[in-house]
């Protein structure tokens, strides 16, 4: 019998009265397995029950009655997950190279204050690659000062996903290009009184953390740089911020746990990390992010430019918005703003030989923190060129395996753990009060995260199904 709308909209608000909550009745999704997020063992003929925006129960059919009047969906044959977090994004980053002029400068072609107030002006762009990769958290580890603005201004929106932006970052490397009139993505780290005075600016603007960008400063200049970025992570801790630091050195790395820091946003990869260095690590709860993918998507997207030809897009799941796919087939139009395309693509055959080696160290690395127990999280560095919002999730996750990290595992450091990373507790797993971000796939996440992802099919974000409807 087919059901008018009319007649539809009277029995959802029967049910939403016999269910006493707000103006939505509860929504019971039965018969998938659940993977909570939490590491515990899969549980078949699961049930979830979904109450507006929260998670009102998670577990097995004993655990999770369904009441009286639920709406429910029969998802049998399905597998559930929390929805997914990625640690390490750049909003004010587009995922290609007219986004980062420090690398490429493309203003000629594209001007990087109108690229950035693209950026601001629609931040639903990046919302939607998000949610359509099953992403329904990110953390915004580094940009202009309006990032922190969108996140304040988006976090009551029920189709938004939950995101906390850092802000500007302080380093002594920091790139006056990537500015605009009224707003940059660096403050500087010129000295001590600097260093604190950014972390109070960072503070008065409602920043979620400090970030450093400790870019391997010469030997010579260690010792100056040392001290500045003390001052800054002193100053991070009186004002009750937590510190994150780009740091892909052992030198620098060991300087930010020792330093306090909440998170690290990249891996080391210069060499094999020594168990006292682990257990620093470990015992200092500090999250390890080991973004293994952004390097070669950044030397791809270089070497792309400098040959005149068109990248190829990592894009499974149809999630990279049109805007952006059309700026990218561009790329054959670029090679005149490279002062030297041939000795850079003559010298791309050491680089992607010195890149192997350090991805070998990267993986190494890894493997030795999970299994001491570290907590790392999955990130992307989404936003640069050709890691690219919301996609680039698969490509780490299946580097991640690669490195030797298990499905399981891996699930919880993209849910639960990622939830870490941004200090929330109000998401990152299915269990009773938690936002209601899950995903509904079609394959076993358990036996391969990446191909587990591959078939997404539905995403409900804080109680809204916002893909696969």
């Amino acid at each position: 019998m087919k059901i008018t709308r009319t007649l539809r909209a009277l029995l959802l608000a029967l049910l939403a009265a016999s269910c006493g909550g707000d103006d939505s009745p509860v929504v019971a999704l039965t018969g998938a397995t659940l993977y909570d997020g939490t590491g515990a063992a899969p549980i078949t003929d699961a049930v979830v029950l979904v109450d507006s925006a929260t998670i009102r129960c998670a577990g097995s059919r004993a655990d999770c009655p369904v009441p009286r009047g639920a709406i429910v969906e029969d998802v049998a044959g399905r597998f559930i997950t929390p929805g997914l977090v990625d640690a390490h994004v750049h909003v004010g980053q587009t995922g290609w190279l007219d986004g980062r002029p420090d690398g490429i400068n493309l203003g000629a072609k594209y001007p990087y204050e109108a690229v950035t107030a693209m950026l601001r002006d629609d931040p639903d762009r990046f919302y939607r690659s998000w949610t359509c990769a099953g992403i329904t958290a990110a953390y915004d580890v580094g940009g202009m000062g309006w990032t922190v603005a969108q996140a304040r201004r988006d976090a009551a929106r029920r189709d938004a996903p939950h995101m906390v932006a850092a802000g500007p970052l302080i380093s002594h490397a920091g790139r006056p290009i990537v500015s605009i009139p009224g707003d940059s993505t660096f403050i500087m780290l010129t000295s001590t009184e600097a260093g604190v005075a950014g972390v109070r600016k960072l503070k008065a603007m409602d920043a979620a953390a400090v970030k450093v960008w400790l870019l391997g400063p010469p030997d010579n200049q260690w010792p100056d740089i040392r001290a500045r970025f003390a001052a800054v992570a002193d100053e991070a801790k009186a004002q009750g911020l937590p510190l994150i630091v780009h740091a892909t050195t052992i030198r620098e790395a060991r300087e930010a746990v020792g330093a306090g820091a909440h998170m690290l946003v990249h891996s080391v990869d210069d060499v094999a990390l020594d168990s006292n260095f682990v257990r620093e690590l470990v015992a200092a709860g500090t999250v390890y992010v080991p973004t293994l993918v952004v390097g070669a998507n950044w030397g791809a997207a270089v070497m792309a430019g400098a040959a005149g030809q068109v990248p190829e897009i990592s894009d499974p799941l149809g999630c990279v918005d049109e805007a952006l796919r059309a700026r990218i087939a561009e790329a054959a139009e670029l090679q005149s703003f490279y002062p030297d395309p041939i000795g850079m693509l003559t010298a791309s055959v050491g680089q992607r030989r010195a890149a192997q080696i350090a991805d070998s160290v990267m993986a190494e690395n890894l493997r030795r923190l999970h299994a001491a127990g570290a907590t790392i999280a999955v990130g992307t560095d989404a936003g640069n060129p050709l890691t690219l919002h919301g996609a680039s999730i698969l490509d780490e996750l299946a580097a991640m395996e690669r490195a030797g990290i298990h499905a399981e595992s891996l699930l919880v450091m993209a849910t639960r753990n990622g939830a870490r990373a941004m200090r929330r507790t109000d998401f990152g797993t299915l269990s009773a009060g938690m936002s209601a971000d899950l995903l509904v796939l079609s394959a076993d996440p358990g036996q391969g995260m990446a191909a587990g992802l591959a078939a997404l099919e539905r995403v409900m974000l804080k109680g809204n199904w916002v893909k696969g409807q």
